[in-house]
């Protein structure tokens, strides 16, 4: 069976006509986060992310590393969004939302483990110094 009309099938012949992605930018920790959702109303979901980008606030712009919800540590907040569109997908359109941690060195400690924190942590003091010494 061809996956488009099982998924068809699957959401009642009604599937979301956006399908919204969250993901860490590539400097950031490599860890799952929550808030991927589908929605069926494209302009207001749009309007909505833009005002919680411009302003800082709102239903989009802060998520939590998967699992670890209400933990103030594993805060992020949303950087940027990138819109795809594609004549032969299920969806109007796939956007993806890029997050930042704002305690990068507590999730990678509470997910990846010390070695893994040490490390970004030289190398995020390493960064600072360098571009210290540069400016």
């Amino acid at each position: 069976m061809n996956i488009q009309t099982r998924l068809i099938k699957e959401w009642d012949h009604n599937p979301p006509a956006i399908l919204v992605m969250t993901q860490p930018t590539p400097a950031s920790p490599s860890v799952p986060l929550g808030g991927a959702t589908g929605t069926n109303y494209a302009f207001k979901f749009f309007d909505d992310l833009k005002a919680s980008l411009s302003s800082q606030q709102g239903e989009y712009y802060h998520v939590y590393t998967w699992d670890k919800y209400k933990d103030e540590n594993h805060l992020w907040t949303l950087v940027g969004y990138e819109v795809f569109r594609s004549e032969s997908s299920i969806y109007d359109a796939l956007c993806v939302l890029y997050y930042e941690p704002v305690n990068p060195e507590y999730v990678i400690r509470d997910c990846m483990g010390e070695e893994m924190a040490a490390e970004w942590h030289r190398n995020n003091r390493v960064d600072t110094l360098h571009a210290a010494h540069v400016a």
